[in-house]
């Protein structure tokens, strides 16, 4: 399965439980992708509040090691999430994720090259 495969099947999750991706004017986009946005942004908020809790225990390694292995599907959770929700903005906006994706590799990959040292 590729990740357009795995946009389509949310897409028709979505549409199924009547959470239309399509917008008949760009005020309505505007409306979905603000609610996605803030779905997004309490997502990453759940995220960032467990790391934060391990990070108040970094005095301790084997503390922040039993932490972080208790919460780590909870972390994979509020990450999958925030897929869900940028997986909603695409489709909102028409963006082919795996193309744009691989576009912006080229492009990092130029912009990032390594220097070799002599």
């Amino acid at each position: 399965m590729n990740i357009n495969d795995i946009v389509n099947l949310q897409h028709e999750f979505d549409k199924s439980h009547g959470w239309s991706l399509e917008s008949s004017s760009n005020i309505e986009l505007v409306d979905w992708v603000s609610r996605d946005i803030v779905g997004i942004v309490g997502e990453l908020g759940e995220f960032s509040n467990i790391i934060k809790k391990a990070a108040l225990l970094r005095d301790d390694e084997n503390e922040v090691d039993d932490f972080i292995l208790k919460n780590m599907a909870h972390l994979h959770e509020e990450i999958i999430d925030i897929f869900i929700y940028v997986m909603r903005i695409a489709t909102h906006t028409g963006l082919n994720i795996e193309e744009e994706y691989l576009k912006k590799l080229s492009a990092n990959k130029k912009r990032f090259y390594k220097f070799e040292r002599n």
